[in-house]
């Protein structure tokens, strides 16, 4: 039997050796996340901006509750990306972290994004950043009904 950061281990070469379906790719990201290991952490930070746009996105999503103004800066990157998926990866990783300083490229990009799964993950995203604010509110709204 493996347990903690043994088995966080055979996660992550499970998602960087093999092609997971995204689900299952997004899934272990968040349980490596969960984890909040010293070890597991500093593995994922080295891969942060690295490989195929798929193992970039779950980096991501991986490494969205490691702290440091570097890596952060490297994370915020992501919000320009070509790959949709890695720009919604971003956009909900931000959100997780809280990081209120995003915002204002954030809203910058929901004018200009392309495809519907990239407007929603931003939509949600300054959703969970504003926290119930009426002006974003009152401006969310005629972009939901569209």
């Amino acid at each position: 039997d493996i347990e903690g950061a043994d088995a966080a281990g055979v996660l992550l070469d499970t998602v960087l050796k093999n092609a997971p379906p995204e689900l299952l790719r997004q899934r272990i990201g968040d349980l490596l996340a969960e984890m909040r290991d010293e070890k597991v952490n500093r593995r994922l930070q080295k891969l942060l901006g690295k490989g195929r746009a798929s193992q970039r996105a779950f980096t991501i999503r991986a490494t969205k509750y490691v702290d440091g103004p570097k890596l952060l800066k490297k994370m915020r990157k992501g919000l320009g990306a070509k790959e949709p998926e890695i720009v919604i990866a971003t956009c909900l990783a931000l959100a997780a972290r809280q990081d209120k300083e995003a915002l204002p490229e954030l809203e910058k990009l929901l004018g200009n994004a392309k495809g519907q799964d990239v407007r929603l993950a931003l939509m949600e995203s300054i959703s969970i950043l504003k926290d119930g604010d009426g002006d974003w509110m009152e401006r969310l709204s005629p972009r939901c009904k569209a």
